[in-house]
Formats: C-alpha cells, sequence, structure tokens
C-alpha cells in the first residue's frame, strides 16, 4: 500500500514538473484578443522570457518587463511582482497596456498545438504565444 501511495505521489508530481516545463523558453505574442471576439490587432513585437526558476522577462513592445510566476494545478498561473521600465511609446501605449493587463490578471496557461495560451476568465483576455529559438 505504501509502494503504491509512493507511486501515484511521484507520479502526479513528474506529470505536473512537465506541464511546468512546457512553458520554460521564450515565446512571441502572436495573438491578443480583449473581451468576446474583439481580436487586436498586433502593433509590436512582444516577448515573454519564462525560466525554470520562476522568473519572467521580456519586452511590452516598448518597456521590458521582469517579474515571477506561480504554477498550480489544473493549469493555474500567477504572474507577481512585475515591473517595467516607463519608457512613453505614444503610438502603442494601449496595446501595451492592454497585454500587461493581460499578464498581470492572468488565471490559467495551456498549451495548445504547440503554442501558449495565457487566459483570464473574468474579462475575456487571451494572450497567445509561440515558441521562439
Amino acid at each position: 500500500m505504501k509502494k503504491l501511495l509512493l507511486l501515484l505521489i511521484f507520479s502526479l508530481f513528474f506529470v505536473f514538473s512537465i506541464s511546468a516545463q512546457e512553458i520554460i523558453g521564450k515565446w512571441e505574442l502572436s495573438s491578443l484578443q480583449n473581451g468576446v471576439n474583439n481580436q487586436i490587432e498586433i502593433i509590436a513585437s512582444i516577448t515573454l522570457n519564462i525560466s525554470k526558476n520562476n522568473k519572467i522577462s521580456g519586452s511590452g513592445g516598448c518597456n521590458g518587463f521582469w517579474g515571477s510566476y506561480l504554477m498550480g494545478k489544473s493549469n493555474k498561473i500567477k504572474f507577481t511582482k512585475i515591473i517595467s521600465n516607463t519608457m512613453l511609446c505614444e503610438e502603442i501605449t494601449d496595446f501595451e497596456n492592454t497585454f500587461f493587463h493581460g499578464l498581470q490578471n492572468a488565471k490559467t496557461a495551456k498549451i495548445i498545438k504547440g503554442k501558449l495560451f495565457i487566459e483570464n476568465n473574468e474579462k475575456g483576455v487571451v494572450l497567445v504565444f509561440e515558441k521562439t529559438k
């Protein structure tokens, strides 16, 4: 019985580790949706670097950013302690703010067909990333 319980615990840990490992890497935003069926045109290159040590960094299109993330069960994710530069890029300010809002209010993260979907179920914000090299 103890062996079965240990095997079950190890299996669950291994499954969660692998799903957490899948999001580690460099990602580029390919789609941004704000609300139901409200697709926003990508007007700047946005990147998200997710590291093994629960740190994130990247570019919001104008400003660099840094922070942390926590993964939970059932694809739960939370981005915390996000800070960014404060350069003003008037032509993309609203776009960048929508991205940062989506990241800060993220609830779930999942990978479908090699793409990373970060969703905020309350506001309908969906960030879709493709892995880069």
